[in-house]
């Protein structure tokens, strides 16, 4: 049943980005400048750390259902100038615009878990051969690879897997990744393809 019930909201969750669209479509861009070159990880960890600082946890409400995700732009520009109130999907929408303005190669992951209420959203990004995994102020290492070496979509999911029943307590069903356009706009993306090109 826990499984059928994860299945169903990853189902429901392929209609976020018509809703999301529609949402935030007054939302102006926020045009934060660049950080410019790549921030070594622990300059990086510091700055996750001066995010948390801004940030309330709120639950989503009904209107955030559908998508659960602010523009990151909009996230981050609130963490670091004012207060941002929401929950996990809305911190880690700021940490991934962080990350990926740091000069990393990142997404936001959807897990969707056996306790429906344990579903979480975290930033994954590579550093040249090592993938790590940031979940509010803890960013994990999940595995390196030697240079020219590949991982199977088999140990990378289940690496993948473990980290996200940790994090969340409770099985991890379901995983799908989050990469927002130039233009604001998400797709989806295969985590396994995403960190293997």
């Amino acid at each position: 049943m826990k499984k059928f019930i994860a299945f169903v909201l990853y189902v429901v969750m392929w209609f976020g980005p018509f809703w999301y669209r529609l949402r935030y479509r007054r939302i102006k861009t926020i045009n934060n400048p660049e950080l410019g070159t790549q921030l070594s990880l622990v300059k990086l960890e510091e700055k996750i750390d001066k995010l948390l600082t801004g940030f309330s946890y709120k639950h989503d409400g009904m209107k955030e259902l559908m998508d659960a995700i602010v523009p990151p732009d909009y996230a981050y520009y609130h963490l670091m100038n004012d207060t941002l109130y929401d929950d996990c999907d809305g911190f880690h929408a700021g940490v991934y615009e962080l990350v990926r303005r740091s000069g990393y190669h990142a997404c936001l992951v959807t897990t969707l878990n056996d306790n429906v209420m344990s579903n979480h959203v975290m930033v994954l990004f590579q550093n040249k051969q090592t993938i790590y995994l940031v979940n509010y102020s803890n960013v994990i290492k999940l595995f390196s690879l030697n240079t020219g070496m590949s991982i199977s979509k088999k140990e990378f999911n289940s690496k993948l897997i473990k980290a996200c029943t940790e994090a969340c307590g409770s099985p991890s069903r379901f995983r799908f990744g989050l990469v927002f356009t130039k233009n604001r706009w998400y797709k989806r993306v295969n985590l396994y393809n995403f960190f293997n090109n």
